[in-house]
């Protein structure tokens, strides 16, 4: 029987992969490879119950691998960093040959983003299949001129004959992605899932009991640098953000008593921060109705399983996948983005801001988002 190599590291692709694997009309069977880069325990169960949905043959961890290193035209020095490439090819083959999973064997290969995917792929002639965990994913697109067309295929042949680098080229994967439906601009090598169906088997996949929620919510995506940032910015920055956030964000918010309003936090920001924060807006307006989820299981669970199971009517957040997931999962659901007051904030702190890409990334993807939404 003919087999698919499955590489997992994010629960929405995860779920896109099994969807699309069902529509499949050959049996497979199926090696999964659970990528554990930045990843909590939580996570990884999570992973590998859907990994299991598969009724893999196998399923394997794999840990954090460095960034691979890429040829460039512009300087040939680069090409000396096929050593250290080859090193981790190498490192990451072995680990797998132990595991008796052998990349050569398998017809197909579902990946997403993972970087490890650069070295496991080297050389590989199996069939790809790329799948794109958020909009950005099909959303950059850079015009190519003939120069840059010829430049462009030039360093693929070389990363992908000698830097020990699977490089994505138009002709060696597919695309396969939920976000295309709401594309204009269609690629010739991708394929479509249906939002419908991914609607339908999600919330099959993602049923949760929330004791004492059936309010009408509000959901407060509550962007905070403490967690992301700590080593990058002092505690005046944090606070001065603190000010400007409730000031500018949470002051538009707090405006109808009659919702409950959910706080949620990225799951690097600890509980104990979480807790002092809520304080802190209860504080500040006190006749409302306001928690956070207690426990750090409910607490982690993401924005998509939250819009799927309770009654949310409004959601606030900056540009983010989630939006376009939780629009996707509930086609009457208001969201509000306040990623301008954000970038406000930072454009009247560039000085102090030790991460200006971040920044000047923030602008590029709100200009491409705001214009893919309206399409959702």
């Amino acid at each position: 029987m003919r087999k698919i190599l499955v590489v997992l590291s994010n629960e929405n692709v995860a779920n896109q992969i099994i969807l699309f694997s069902k529509s499949l009309k050959k049996k497979y069977k199926f090696d999964v490879i659970i990528y554990k880069k930045k990843k909590s325990k939580l996570d990884l169960i999570r992973l590998n119950k859907l990994a299991n949905l598969l009724k893999p043959n196998k399923i394997v961890y794999v840990e954090e691998l460095p960034n691979i290193k890429y040829f460039s035209i512009l300087n040939f020095l680069t090409l000396l960093n096929y050593k250290k490439n080859r090193f981790y090819y190498q490192k990451l083959k072995n680990f797998l040959i132990r595991k008796k999973i052998y990349t050569i064997d398998h017809h197909l290969v579902f990946f997403s983003n993972e970087n490890l995917v650069n070295y496991l792929l080297f050389k590989n002639n199996s069939k790809k299949f790329f799948f794109a965990h958020a909009p950005n994913d099909i959303l950059i697109q850079i015009k190519k001129n003939f120069f840059y067309k010829i430049k462009n295929k030039f360093e693929c042949f070389v990363n992908n004959n000698f830097m020990y680098n699977f490089n994505k080229t138009d002709e060696n994967f597919k695309y396969v992605s939920i976000f295309s439906n709401y594309s204009k601009q269609k690629k010739k090598n991708e394929i479509i899932i249906s939002p419908k169906e991914f609607k339908l088997f999600f919330n099959k996949q993602s049923k949760y009991s929330f004791k004492n929620l059936k309010k009408k919510i509000i959901l407060i995506d509550f962007t905070f640098p403490y967690k992301h940032y700590e080593d990058k910015y002092d505690n005046n920055i944090i606070s001065s953000y603190l000010v400007y956030f409730f000031n500018n964000v949470l002051n538009k918010i707090f405006v109808d008593k009659k919702y409950l309003h959910i706080l949620k936090f990225k799951n690097s920001i600890p509980y104990k921060i979480q807790k002092k924060i809520l304080k802190k807006v209860i504080k500040r307006f006190p006749n409302y109705q306001i928690k956070i989820l207690e426990n750090s299981i409910k607490n982690s669970i993401t924005v998509e399983k939250l819009i799927s199971n309770l009654k949310i009517e409004k959601y606030y957040t900056t540009f983010s996948t989630s939006m376009f997931y939780s629009k996707i999962l509930n086609k009457n659901l208001k969201i509000f983005d306040y990623t301008n007051l954000i970038i406000e904030f930072w454009r009247d702190n560039l000085t102090k801001i030790k991460t200006r890409k971040n920044f000047e990334n923030l602008k590029f993807m709100k200009t491409k988002y705001i214009k893919f939404a309206k399409n959702i």
